[in-house]
This record gives C-alpha cells, structure tokens and sequence, in this order.
C-alpha cells in the first residue's frame, strides 16, 4: 500500500479499494491479532507479504475484480501466485468477519450505542408518535428489524415481522402489518446498493471457482457493514440498487428473447429436416444417393 501512496498520493487508497487510509488502518487494527495468530503461520513456506498489505491487495481484488491475470498485474505478481495467496488470505479472514453469531446477540453486543441513536432529542417533543411501545420506551423512536431480531422489544423499541407459526397460519391483520414493515424497510434497498456499488466481484459476472463464491461474497457484505459503520447509508445508494436491479431485468430481457430466437430457429431447422427424409421416403430408394453398396451378381451368401 504503501508504494502505491508514495507514487500517486494517499487518495489512491479509496480510489483502489473504497476505504480511506485512515479507515483501513482502523480496520486492520481490529483483525491484526486474529490474522496474526491464523494467517502465514505453521511450518512451510511463508509468505512475503505483510498482513496490512494482504489486506489491502484483498479489498482491491473485490473491488475491481475480473481476471486474475490483469489483478496480478497490477501488484507485479503472477496470476498464479497473486491468486493463491488472495484465497489462502480470505479463507483463513472470512470464518472472523463473518462469525456464527445471531443478529439479535450482536445487537444485544451493541445495545449501548442503538440505544442512544434511537433517544429522543429535546426538539422532537413536539413530534407525533403514536406507534406502539411508547409507554414501554417514551424517550425512545422506534427502529424497524428483520425476522431475525426477534425479541429485540425486550431491550428498545423496536418492531420485527410476524413469523408464521408451524403448521399454521398469520392472520390478515398480521400479513398487513408485515408488509407495512416491508415497505419502510427501505434501508435494506439502500444496503444492496451500496453492496453492488462497492464490490464489482458481486455486481458483474462471477468467473472465479464456483466453490469459492459463497466466500467471497459473504467476506463483501462483511466490508460493506464495516463500511456502513465508516459512512452511513444514503438514498442514494438505493437509487443505485435500483438501477442494477433495471439492469439486471433488462440482461433477463435480451436472453429470453435470444432463447427464444434460438428455439425457433431450431424447430424451424428440424421441421425442414423432417419434411426433406419424408420427400425422400416417398420417393422410394432410387436416387444414387441411397447406395448401399449392393451390386448385381454380387451374392454375399456364394
């Protein structure tokens, strides 16, 4: 990273990776001990690189993504090696970033600081509130969670979806107010946006292994929540998830239409076919075409 600052200024770090200086040195002060204890560790060769600096070639490998050949290039390694030493990098990151931990406990992690972006400021008493929770929480505004929060009302005001109940069914009411939450969950649009905005591993074809996916993408989500915590989510960004989504329908478009060309023109191609051995058929075996070998005073059987 740091050849790159000294030849073209520390702005090149957003430009290559989407963080700031600053902001990946507080990143990388936060996984330092894990990658230290678990990365380029045990007996065999080790790698040259330093962990700051994989972490770095990382987060631009996600980045811009596409071929490895013109990745490597730009680090000066072979496509082989830069690679191999990406995927060993993420594997032993990624179980760290994305830990097996539920939402609703990482939340009760950071109740502190949700409780205090949802207190109430002395210039909002004059605000309507009238959602439910008030008396339970009165300094608090509401925040709106996924299924995966339940039980988060025990600890601030905040709302979940309904879950069916095994083997039954929600009610009206319950299906309306479900999707009344779904409609101002916004923040999940802006999230995809920003997600598909930051990583062109996910936002453009995939055309690494497609064992390594589910890797990848998930060690993308868990640098777009870090980014998040650096620069908080905007309409914008879910104006940009909605134009990928338009893009997306748009590719959709051209290749059912090209499907169904390609369809016709087979059943068009195989009818042609089919006519033609039935003119032939009904002509019988004459045309020297349907020789078969056989000539007058020739018997196999002398």
């Amino acid at each position: 990273m740091d050849r790159f600052i000294a030849a073209k200024g520390i702005e090149v770090v957003h430009a290559l990776t989407n963080f700031s200086a600053s902001e990946i040195n507080t990143l990388w002060t936060n996984i330092k001990t894990f990658v230290t204890k678990n990365w380029n560790v045990g007996s065999g060769r080790k790698c040259p690189v330093t962990g700051k600096d994989m972490l770095f070639m990382t987060l631009v490998t996600l980045k811009h993504a596409g071929t490895w050949d013109i990745l490597s290039a730009s680090f000066d390694e072979s496509a082989a090696t830069f690679s191999s030493r990406i995927h060993n990098f993420v594997r032993v990151l990624h179980p760290y970033l994305v830990r097996n931990t539920s939402d609703i406990e990482m939340f009760k992690a950071n109740l502190g600081f949700h409780s205090a972006q949802l207190e109430k400021q002395p210039n909002d008493t004059n605000v309507s509130d009238t959602e439910t929770l008030r008396d339970k929480f009165p300094n608090q505004w509401a925040v709106l969670a996924d299924k995966g929060y339940q039980g988060i009302q025990e600890y601030i005001r905040g709302f979940t979806p309904v879950k069916r109940p095994p083997h039954g069914h929600m009610t009206m009411e319950q299906e309306r107010a479900n999707a009344k939450l779904s409609s101002d969950r916004v923040i999940v649009e802006n999230f995809f946006g920003r997600l598909k905005t930051l990583w062109g591993l996910v936002s453009d074809k995939y055309t690494w292994k497609r064992d390594e996916y589910n890797m990848y993408f998930q060690t993308c989500v868990a640098f777009t929540n870090i980014h998040v915590r650096f620069n908080p989510l905007r309409n914008v960004d879910g104006e940009g998830y909605n134009q990928y989504k338009n893009r997306l329908l748009s590719i959709e478009s051209k290749i059912k239409s090209k499907n169904a060309s390609s369809k016709a023109k087979y059943r068009e191609n195989r009818r042609a076919q089919i006519q033609a051995v039935l003119r032939r058929a009904s002509t019988g075996y004459t045309s020297d075409d349907y020789d078969v070998g056989y000539e007058e005073g020739d018997d196999i059987f002398d």
